[in-house]
């Protein structure tokens, strides 16, 4: 069987879809991914797992003070952000890693080992499961924001 290349290449769309991006900016610290973000995004909010996003200036920081400490403070502050009423068009999340440290340690006190390899077999379930939640509840956070 062979493809027609031609045929696959004119189904692309003109572009018109006016739906939030979902972006993941990736790079060592200190090369600024956040003020890019904050640089090009709509009326942001940060939720801060690292003191970066302190740093700039006229920046909305979630919380108030210092960094999100807990996975359920994580949430927390995302479902707000996705149900409750207000402003923001746009969700900067400073950043990942700590953000996926704090959901293993969640797991792990959840489930009463004292670490992650602890836990054995099928430890992966309630991470992936947790994630799915968390995902879910960004994806409404995304669905808010108005491009036009």
């Amino acid at each position: 069987m062979t493809t027609d290349y031609s045929s696959v290449l004119a189904t692309a769309s003109d572009g018109g879809n006016r739906e939030p991006p979902l972006l993941v900016i990736w790079g060592p610290g200190g090369i600024g991914k956040t003020s890019f973000a904050l640089k090009h995004a709509i009326n942001p909010a940060v939720l801060a797992f690292e003191v970066g996003a302190r740093t700039i200036r006229n920046t909305k920081v979630f919380p108030t003070n210092g960094v999100v400490q807990t996975w359920e403070e994580a949430r927390q502050y995302a479902d707000a952000l996705a149900f409750g009423k207000h402003e923001y068009k746009t969700l900067v999340i400073d950043s990942l890693n700590p953000l996926e440290a704090l959901l293993i340690n969640f797991i792990v006190k959840q489930s009463g080992k004292s670490s992650y390899e602890k836990m054995g077999w099928g430890r992966e379930v309630p991470v992936v499961a947790e994630l799915r939640t968390m995902l879910n509840v960004l994806e409404r956070c995304k669905a808010r924001g108005d491009r036009k």
